[in-house]
């Protein structure tokens, strides 16, 4: 029984420090994308509580192209990105936190 404990542990714990170093996926940069963007809405309505929606950003659509490692927990994507329904293929960078994926740059 300590054998298939003991197994089973290994095998779990390989599993976790997989994904630890793993780059960030379509869903990670779209969802760190997200937060920066709301991030800067935030501000926008700090300033100005009644500001048009044309003042504010919404981010369409995401797709990862690839990735390139820079740092331990840091990475350099590009994607395909739409915001306000204008569409780029841009460098993003994103650092590994304890809360997932954060904007760090382009």
């Amino acid at each position: 029984m300590k054998k298939y404990t003991f197994v089973a542990a290994v095998i779990i714990s390989s599993f976790l420090l997989a994904g630890c170093d793993s780059e960030p996926s379509e869903n990670d940069i779209s969802n760190a994308l997200n937060k920066s963007i709301e991030s800067g809405n935030s501000a926008v309505r700090a300033i100005n509580p009644n500001a048009p929606e044309a003042m504010l950003r919404t981010l369409n659509s995401v797709k990862k192209i690839d990735c390139a490692k820079e740092s331990d927990k840091s990475y350099k994507c590009n994607a395909d990105i739409s915001i306000n329904n204008q569409n780029r293929t841009t460098p993003v960078r994103l650092l590994k936190t304890d809360d997932g994926w954060k904007v760090i740059g382009n």
